[in-house]
């Protein structure tokens, strides 16, 4: 066994982002035995988990034709779907169209996906941006764990510069495109902040993206609003399929933390 009890065979890669202690380890499948090492780091009474690191695969935007007409908000049974087959988005608007909370909070909404076109004009209104941080100065100005995160965070790249992501622009203007400005469509909520996070490929990487929103809302709620950000949610278009809850128990943990921030 090497250091702390961990099987030699095990070499650290990294710690899934400052949120919490998770590590991504790698090892010699060609020599060991996956499940073998992961039932002797389990059997650590410093170890509170152990999962497989899957590769996670997109979920499909729809691409039938009718798509770009937004349907889903208001469905009046025009294209052939049913009648009320919808959000009622519209009875929704009535009330609220997102923002800024009855306290002054604005609304912050984490997309993590592949990238975003952050020119777009639908979008480029809604997104959020770190004020706490000076960009490209090489600090970390804000002291939440990440330098020059001033438009959000890359967890590829460990910067804040963002592929265009023909999916995450997608699922970014269904979330939130600015509405009633006369362009494009109208996100499900027309005013409120989309802080985008780049990240997915694999279970390790989706755990460090969504480390970046809980350190966020954390900060937020420690300077009463001077720093961070209010998440309310997260959206993530990616899965593994065929698993099983026993196979992720680190998710549960995440989510756990997630809520218990807010």
């Amino acid at each position: 066994s090497g250091r702390s009890g961990i099987p030699a065979a095990l070499q650290p890669v990294r710690q899934l982002g400052p949120a919490w202690n998770i590590w991504l380890f790698r090892f010699d499948h060609a020599r060991y035995r996956g499940d073998e090492l992961m039932q002797s780091l389990a059997s650590l009474p410093e170890v509170v988990a152990v999962q497989r690191n899957r590769i996670l695969k997109p979920r499909r935007v729809p691409d039938d034709v009718h798509f770009s007409l937004l349907w889903h908000h208001v469905n009046d049974g025009s294209l052939g779907g049913a009648t009320g087959a919808d959000f009622d988005s519209d009875l929704a608007w009535d009330l609220c169209t997102g923002g800024v909370t009855s306290g002054g909070d604005s609304i912050v909404v984490c997309i993590i996906d592949d990238g975003v076109e952050t020119s777009h004009e639908d979008i480029a209104p809604s997104l959020w941006y770190n004020r706490g941080e000076i960009p490209n100065n090489q600090l970390d100005d804000d002291g939440n764990g990440y330098v020059d995160d001033f438009g959000g965070w890359n967890s590829f790249k460990g910067n804040d510069v963002f592929d265009p992501g023909k999916h995450g622009t997608a699922v970014t203007g269904l979330a939130g495109a600015r509405g009633n400005n006369g362009l494009g469509i109208t996100g499900m909520a027309w005013n409120n902040r989309i802080l985008f996070v780049a990240g997915g490929g694999d279970e390790a990487n989706a755990i460090e993206s969504y480390a970046y929103p809980l350190i966020m809302r954390r900060l937020y709620r420690q300077t009463q609003g001077k720093k961070g950000a209010f998440v309310v949610a997260t959206n993530a278009s990616w899965g593994a399929d065929f698993g099983r809850p026993e196979d992720a128990p680190l998710w549960c943990a995440v989510y756990d933390s997630l809520g218990a921030e807010g």
